[in-house]
């Protein structure tokens, strides 16, 4: 779950890197190596050392069932065993 809260600050320090070399390029006319799309959950998920499904499946519960976080932030219930309960 706490991995979601960096999500959003790894996507905007991506998209702050991508315009600077796209702005690099425009300004110099340099060729700039290209900066791949990057995946922000896949970084949060790195972070914590949990995948970026993970990361995804905590979002999504704190979009759809908010009153689940905190049980999970608690310990007393996982994301999968959620997941499980959802289904």
């Amino acid at each position: 779950m706490i991995a979601t809260e960096f999500e959003p600050l790894l996507a905007e320090e991506n998209e702050r890197i991508r315009r600077d070399k796209i702005s690099q390029y425009r300004t110099t006319g340099e060729t700039v190596e290209l900066v791949p799309p990057s995946k922000s959950r896949d970084e949060a998920g790195k972070l914590f050392n949990v995948s970026g499904r993970y990361v995804s499946d905590a979002e999504k519960i704190k979009k759809e069932a908010p009153e689940f976080v905190e049980s999970i932030m608690q310990g007393e219930m996982t994301i999968k065993e959620h997941i499980k309960k959802q289904k």
